[in-house]
Formats: structure tokens, C-alpha cells, sequence
């Protein structure tokens, strides 16, 4: 986990799968990709495997050591809605983000047919901030997918949602103006991030 994330609408990451595969033009240019690669030369032990998927139970349990609160990106190197993560790996996710309620976490994922497909089967704790990118306009079906899952519908009376911009490439000067970045839903009362406020408010 990295504690200061340079992520700006992000503090820190926690990476228990990493890897990828790419599905769209986002993930032309993936930095998770390029940082993979170099993390592996560096001899980093949770990139033996470079870039391909690969779970790592033993870092399921560090948002626990975390006693102060904060925002934590879940797998800024990987997509936890990927179809080679296990549903019952997931439900381990979700489960110790139940079990660290101090904590915000924020999920983003472009493989919004699984997460509607897996989100009833899925138990959804309010600390939980679901999101999906949305690089151009060719992708705007991943948004009303994120409004068909459990998590927007246990959150119609205890979030709010916000639209922030999004870190990928492939999108046009007319996505730009139009797009639907990332739709992340943010309980009620607790407010919503610095860098998540001014992103939203600059569209």
C-alpha cells in the first residue's frame, strides 16, 4: 500500500490484485502497465508476475493496520471487476472494507457488465465508493450500468453522487466537453474530498 498516493482525488493505495488486460482505448497508454514493469525489474515480489493478473491474499488485511482515516484507491494496478478475479476473492475485498469502517475506500473499474452481473451478490458497505471510467463517449453505457447495480440502488437514501474527470487517454475535444468522466458515489455527511470537489466544479 502506498500511503501517499500521488493520485490527486485519492491519499493512498491498496493493491490486492494486480495486473490487467486491455478492453478499450483507456487502456492505451495504462500507467499501471509501465509502473508493473518497472516494479518487477526492481524486484518487487508482488510483480513477479509483471503484468499479468494475479491476486494476492496476504495483502488483504492492511487496511487494518491504517488507524487514521483516509481515502484508499482499491487496485490503482489492477480492475477488481476483472473476469479472472474470483468472485469469493472479491467478497474477501469487500469484506475487509466492512471491517475497516474508518476508512473511505474508492473502487473504478471498466468492466461494468461484471459489476453489475456480481454486484446482488456482492454485500455493499457504506464506506464503499463505486466508480467506473469513462474515457470517450463510446463508453457512456458504463455509467448506466453503475446505476443498475446494488450499490447505487442501497445508496438512492445515503449518497449523493459527484463527476469527476478522468486520468485516461482516447477521448475527443467533443468527449471532453460531453463526457461522464467516473461516477462515484459519496455517503451523505461525510463530504467528498478536496480534489474531488474542485474537479467537479471545474467542468
Amino acid at each position: 500500500m502506498a500511503a501517499n498516493s500521488k493520485i490527486e482525488w485519492t491519499e493512498c493505495t491498496w493493491n490486492p490484485v494486480t495486473g490487467c488486460t486491455k478492453i478499450s482505448p483507456g487502456c492505451l497508454n495504462c500507467y499501471a502497465e509501465r509502473m508493473a514493469r518497472r516494479l518487477r525489474a526492481m524486484g518487487q515480489p508482488n510483480y513477479r508476475n509483471g503484468f499479468r493478473l494475479t491476486v494476492h491474499p496476504h495483502m488483504l488485511e492492511l487496511p487494518l493496520h491504517w488507524r487514521q482515516p483516509r481515502s484508499i484507491f482499491v487496485n490503482s494496478m489492477s480492475d477488481l471487476f476483472h473476469k479472472d478475479v474470483p468472485l469469493e476473492f472479491i467478497r474477501q475485498v469487500f469484506d475487509m472494507m466492512r471491517r475497516a469502517p474508518q476508512h473511505r475506500f474508492q473502487i473504478l473499474t471498466k468492466r461494468s457488465e461484471r459489476l453489475k452481473e456480481l454486484s446482488p451478490r456482492l454485500a455493499w458497505p457504506d464506506n464503499v465508493w463505486m466508480g467506473v471510467t469513462v474515457e470517450n463517449s463510446d463508453h457512456t453505457f458504463r455509467i448506466e450500468h453503475l446505476r443498475q447495480t446494488s450499490a447505487a440502488r442501497e445508496c438512492n437514501e445515503s449518497c449523493r453522487s459527484r463527476q469527476t474527470c478522468p486520468h485516461a487517454g482516447g477521448e475527443t475535444p467533443r468527449d471532453r466537453r460531453s463526457r461522464d468522466a467516473q461516477r462515484v458515489q459519496l455517503p451523505r455527511g461525510k463530504g467528498s474530498p478536496p480534489a474531488a470537489r474542485r474537479r467537479s466544479d471545474s467542468r
